[in-house]
C-alpha cells in the first residue's frame, strides 16, 4: 500500500507518458470479502498493480478484465459472485457478491487527476464522481471539491436502467509513526492500511515535516 497522494501522483506520471491506466474500485459488497467498498487499485499497461482490492484470484480476474479495457479503451463494472462453493473452487476462504468499477483513464483525464493531487497537498478532501449512461457505454470521471458535493457516508452507489453513479470521498490518511523494526512493529504495519492509516518509520520519511502535519499521529 502507498500513501494516497503518491497513488494519485502515480496515475499522473503514467498519463504524462501517454500510458493509459485503469482505476479499480470496489463499489459494492454483499457478504464476506477480503476488502470493502472504497478499496482501490491501479492497473498499469504491463499488468502490474499499485495497491490492492483484496489479492488472490479475485484480484487476478479483475486485472485480466482491466487489460481488456485498456485495449478497448473503455470502462466497465464487473460482478464477481463468490458463494462458499465457488469461493473454495477459486482458492478463496470467503464468499460474497462484489462489484468492481474499472475506470479507464487516459491523458484527457489529467486535469481531474491534478485537481485531486492539489487538494491533497492542501490538506483538503475531494470526491470522485463516476457517472455512466447508455448501457454503460459512456463513463464520465470527475473530481469534485467538498463544497461541490457533500456525502453523508464515505461512498454512494446507485444503478438503474438508464445509467448510474458512484461517489466516493477521499482524504489523506493520518500517519502513524513506528519506532523500531521488531516483530510487534512489523505486525502493526500490516494492519494499518486496512485501518486507513499511513505509516512511516523515522529513517524513511521527512520526520520533522511529517510531525508538523495537522493530521499526523504518533505512537
Amino acid at each position: 500500500m502507498i500513501r494516497l497522494k503518491d497513488f494519485w501522483q502515480k496515475i499522473k506520471a503514467e498519463l504524462l507518458t501517454d500510458k493509459d491506466v485503469v482505476l479499480a474500485l470496489i463499489v459494492e459488497k454483499k457478504g464476506s470479502a477480503p476488502r470493502g467498498v472504497g478499496a482501490h487499485m491501479l492497473i498499469l499497461q504491463d499488468g502490474t498493480t499499485v495497491n490492492t482490492i483484496g489479492g488472490g484470484i479475485l484480484e487476478h480476474l479483475a486485472v485480466e478484465k482491466a487489460k481488456v479495457n485498456l485495449v478497448q479503451k473503455k470502462s466497465s463494472i464487473e460482478d464477481f459472485s463468490l458463494n462458499n462453493k465457488t469461493a473454495a473452487q477459486i482458492g478463496m476462504v470467503c464468499g460474497g457478491q462484489i462489484k468492481v468499477l474499472l475506470q479507464y483513464l487516459n491523458k484527457k483525464d489529467l486535469p481531474q487527476i491534478e485537481t485531486a493531487i492539489n487538494l491533497l497537498e492542501n490538506g483538503q478532501k475531494f470526491i470522485v464522481k463516476i457517472a455512466w449512461k447508455n448501457q454503460m457505454k459512456e463513463f464520465d470521471f470527475t473530481v469534485l471539491t467538498k463544497e461541490n458535493k457533500e456525502l453523508k457516508h464515505k461512498s454512494s452507489f446507485e444503478i438503474n436502467a438508464d445509467g448510474g453513479m458512484y461517489l466516493e470521498k477521499f482524504k489523506q490518511n493520518p500517519t502513524v509513526y513506528l519506532f523500531g523494526g521488531g516483530y510487534v512493529a512489523q505486525e502493526v504495519a500490516k494492519l494499518l492500511p486496512d485501518l486507513e492509516f499511513d505509516y512511516c518509520e523515522p529513517h524513511t520519511c521527512d520526520f520533522n515535516h511529517e510531525l508538523g502535519e495537522q493530521n499526523s499521529q504518533r505512537i
